[in-house]
């Protein structure tokens, strides 16, 4: 279903690592900051909790800007396999007419050699 699956880019693949890093980064300075060392500030901490939002934010557009290319191309083929369709039912319609006229004809044939 989904045929444009690809792969992560490079810039994705840099920004999925040095999310990863910094994840473990602040978690890890969180950690230290409540077994009281008290080296840090809560402020270098926040900075960093906000730094995790704006990149998950980032990974969240670009994931939305992919479903919606996605999504385009799943309705274009839609719209393709619908009027095939529409054609191949109005082909149906006009090979269904002219067999009810063939049978017709058929009939009155009939009629004329019965009688």
């Amino acid at each position: 279903m989904f045929k444009s699956m690809r792969r992560l880019k490079k810039e994705e693949k840099w920004v999925l690592g040095i999310g990863v890093i910094f994840t473990v980064v602040i978690f890890y300075l969180i950690n230290f900051y409540f077994t009281g060392q008290q080296l840090i500030f809560w402020a270098i901490v926040e900075a960093g909790i906000m730094w995790l939002v704006i990149i998950s934010l980032l990974i969240l557009a670009d994931n939305h800007r992919i479903l919606n290319d996605e999504l385009k191309e799943i309705l274009r083929e839609h719209i393709k396999e619908s009027k095939t369709l529409k054609e191949i039912s109005h082909e149906e319609l006009q090979e269904i007419k002219l067999l009810k006229k063939v049978a017709k004809e058929a009939m009155n044939l009939m009629k004329k050699k019965k009688t």
